[in-house]
């Protein structure tokens, strides 16, 4: 059961009322962040890291805060793992074009 998160205009939303919202699908901050920080630290210890180009960098690390919220928060919002992919496909297309060259 996917659950897609309905929002308001940007401008009709306070502060308090944005931390609330995302509390609901990314689960408490703190918490979300120490599995993200566990799962980023793991990454760049990795022994292939030297090799990462800055996408695959940016990405693993947008990938492993992704992962902290379905963690940490709701792990049946969509967008937590279409933005995972989203991120794969970003480097995935990026190495499909530098083997086009």
């Amino acid at each position: 059961m996917t659950r897609q998160v309905k929002r308001k205009p940007v401008m009709l939303i306070s502060p308090d009322e944005t931390l609330l919202d995302r509390g609901k699908t990314h689960g408490d901050f703190e918490k979300n962040a120490v599995i993200s920080e566990a799962i980023k630290s793991i990454i760049h210890q990795s022994p292939t890291r030297p090799k990462h180009t800055s996408t695959m960098r940016l990405s693993l690390d947008m990938i492993s805060g992704k992962l902290g919220r379905i963690c940490a928060g709701d792990p049946f919002t969509e967008d937590h793992w279409r933005d995972i992919a989203g991120y794969a496909m970003l480097v995935a297309n990026e190495l499909y074009r530098k083997s086009q060259k």
